[in-house]
């Protein structure tokens, strides 16, 4: 018996037999979330919550009922469900229908019908002042409905004292008054409505007409055969009154018994028994949200005959959960092109997905979520034997998972390929850096891969790949089996490819934790992106609206767009915002640094092709005809050009009137500084020339020292 909502509160209310009472104890005592739900449902049943409003079609009545007695088609379950731990007020409703009809399986004596001779009398008058008996009405249906009837009034006269007793009293005596001419009415409009009732029932009906009847507690229902609730199982009383069952909705209703022919036998279905006096209670904590269980109809009755089951149209195999948009390559009309997806977005079994930036999109995949880091590029996918696997590109991810225990994820990062099984809430984190060295031609020098699992929680981890075998070889230093300990790490270098290495006790990456911007312009910033995406669908339109938004009057919001724009391999903004040298246009130098890092490694790391395009972009972009140069500058310094001619002459480029040739060179003379504060206390690049010729002097006086550091030898 799987944990679910409707288990759960049979648990709670001791419907269950013992063998399955004591299998879902231990699911309980298991679950992380099972003692904190069981918390909520009993706050939400004795603490009162308001009345639902019945806005939502998750409040209907018969959407309760259904539930309960589950026969709730399958695509309702999980809304339905969803909804109950979402609202208290619709979490009590359930929980208390379901405890009253577990004391009335309990005490079926609770819900007698009235004694032979009182039930006859009724009939009598109500017969005499409405209408004959029809001649095709048995007396025993007739003596069923007026009993009922009779039921209804006492339970509706009983909620009316409870309520009077346990009511505030104020020293205001003609309220007290009000109320009771209230009740007065009440009581003969129902007394009005049971006539009506009554009458409708004497009426001769046809005698082919079927009725479908809801079971409610305290009403009468025909005498119908089929299965119960999965959780709700009671037997009926030897009196004439049952409990109440739902009709099997997958056969024909029974046709209404005529008065020559004998009622049909009810089906007996056994009573579990109830929860022991004795049973310690649960320890109470806070109430929190808690995840949907998925659901699970195990009926433990006596079923009819087994009837042949359709099975439910498969679900996505995953969806965006929440959080930001997230772009999703297509090639399903010609070339392949980006699509933007908000939150509840399906995904098919294999996508490529970019997270845009300042975006933090959380993915779901069955029991699994994944977080995307801004500016991250995954393929999401599933092994032959279904496992959900995540491989990142290039990025950030986090891998985690609300379930209790033993949730496999195949990660493929770099040259490590593995499978793990993941403890609840103890995230997997997956960095994977690209690597450029500076000088080097993306054209000729192919660039590199830095990648880590990062494991909080400690995991175990098997070398494997996508198809299910183990790779042939498997890397050197680590086992083919490595377990990972909480807060460890696998390392992997692309200069190194055959091999791999564990790193114990590390501290915890900040951003693993991470779920949006830091600051407040950043967040603002994101939600610009956002509401660009939200409206668009397709590749051009994406660039078109991002576009647009780089040229917007904050500076946020022009280097968001111009990121984002980079990531999908678009350099022209970019190029086009580091170079403004406008007053309204001009980045500070720290958020010119700071795009420039997230952007350039990361065009000249991912190969050719987008070194290539970076390149055509400064050549169109750049002022002065001097995008040749610029490029040369964004690549930087080579090991061996530090040590010849080239190194001087981007120190005298230091001095040149664009401001961004002096902030390119700067950034490319930055690696030989060393460390040294005075590189950036003389110079800066922004400030004034005669401010900066301290500083130039500075530079031209490190590569002499440079060079005669070479020529002196070890």
């Amino acid at each position: 018996m799987r944990l679910t909502l409707r288990t759960l509160l049979a648990w709670i209310d001791g419907v269950l037999p013992p063998a399955e009472r004591e299998e879902l104890a231990g699911k309980v005592a298991e679950s992380p979330v099972a003692p904190k739900l069981i918390e909520r449902i009993r706050q939400a049943v004795e603490e009162a919550p308001p009345p639902v409003d019945g806005g939502s079609e998750h409040d209907a009545p018969n959407a309760v009922a259904e539930y309960l007695d589950n026969v709730l088609p399958i695509e309702q379950l999980e809304p339905f469900e969803r909804h109950c731990l979402e609202s208290p007020a619709a979490l009590g409703e359930v929980a208390a229908c379901h405890r009253i009809l577990a004391d009335v399986a309990r005490h079926p004596e609770s819900v007698e019908p009235l004694a032979g001779d009182p039930r006859r009398r009724l009939i009598r008058r109500v017969a005499e002042g409405l209408a004959p008996t029809a001649p095709d009405r048995c007396p025993a249906t007739l003596e069923s409905e007026a009993a009922a009837a009779a039921a209804a009034i006492a339970s509706t006269t009983d909620k009316a004292t409870r309520k009077k007793a346990v009511s505030p009293r104020g020293p205001d005596e003609p309220r007290a008054s009000l109320w009771a001419w209230l009740s007065a009415a009440a009581a003969i409009a129902l007394l009005t409505i049971l006539g009506g009732l009554l009458a409708r029932s004497i009426w001769p009906s046809r005698p082919d007409a079927n009725r479908e009847v809801a079971a409610v507690p305290g009403k009468a229902r025909p005498e119908a055969e089929g299965p119960v609730g999965d959780d709700l199982a009671v037997t009926p009383p030897t009196e004439p009154a049952a409990p109440p069952v739902v009709a099997d909705e997958s056969e024909p209703p029974p046709a209404i018994a005529s008065a020559s022919e004998p009622p049909p036998p009810r089906a007996a279905v056994a009573v579990p028994p109830a929860a022991p006096p004795d049973a310690e209670p649960l320890p109470s904590a806070p109430p929190v949200a808690v995840p949907l269980p998925d659901m699970a109809a195990a009926v433990e009755a006596e079923p009819p005959p087994a009837e042949p089951e359709v099975a439910p149209p498969a679900p996505p195999p995953g969806r965006v959960a929440a959080g930001d948009p997230v772009l999703r390559r297509s090639s399903e009309a010609g070339p392949s092109r980006w699509q933007a997806c908000g939150a509840g977005a399906a995904l098919a079994a294999s996508e490529e997905l970019l997270a845009p930036a300042l975006s933090y999109p959380v993915l779901e995949r069955g029991d699994l979520r994944i977080r995307l880091l801004p500016g991250t590029q995954a393929l999401v996918s599933t092994d032959g034997d279904g496992t959900p696997r995540i491989e990142i590109l290039f990025g950030r991810g986090v891998v985690w998972t609300d379930a209790a225990a033993g949730v496999h994820v195949g990660v493929t990062a770099g040259g490590l390929s593995g499978r793990g099984s993941l403890g609840p809430r103890q995230p997997l984190g997956i960095d994977v850096r690209l690597t450029h060295e500076p000088g080097d031609d993306p054209a000729v020098v192919a660039p590199g891969q830095v990648a880590e699992v990062f494991a909080s929680g400690g995991v175990e981890w098997e070398q494997m790949a996508a198809d299910g075998r183990r790779p042939e070889p498997a890397l050197a230093g680590i086992e083919p089996t490595q377990p990972i300990p909480p807060s460890s790490s696998l390392r992997w270098n692309s200069a190194a490819p055959a091999e791999a290495r564990l790193e114990r006790d590390q501290v915890e990456p900040g951003w693993l934790r991470q779920q949006s911007p830091s600051s407040r312009t950043e967040r603002a910033a994101a939600a610009a992106i956002a509401r660009c995406l939200a409206a668009v669908s397709d590749d051009a339109a994406i660039t078109t609206v991002l576009s647009e938004l780089a040229h917007d009057r904050r500076a946020e919001n022009r280097i968001a767009a111009a990121s984002t724009l980079a990531l999908v391999g678009e350099f022209d903004d970019l190029v086009r915002l580091l170079c403004a040298d406008a007053e309204a246009l001009r980045l500070r130098e720290a958020q010119w640094n700071t795009l420039v890092a997230d952007t350039i490694p990361l065009a000249l790391g991912r190969g050719a092709n987008a070194a290539a395009r970076l390149k055509n972009a400064f050549l169109s972009q750049a002022p002065d005809g001097r995008g040749e140069e610029l490029f040369g500058l964004a690549c930087g310094l080579s090991a061996a050009e530090r040590g010849s001619g080239e190194a001087a002459v981007v120190v005298d480029a230091l001095a040149d009137p664009l401001l961004v040739v002096r902030r390119f060179a700067a950034a490319a003379l930055s690696p030989m500084a060393d460390g040294a504060v005075d590189a950036h206390a003389f110079y800066r690049p922004d400030r004034a020339a005669s401010l900066n010729q301290q500083g130039i002097s500075w530079w031209r006086g490190r590569l002499k020292a440079l060079e005669e550091e070479r020529t002196a030898g070890p």
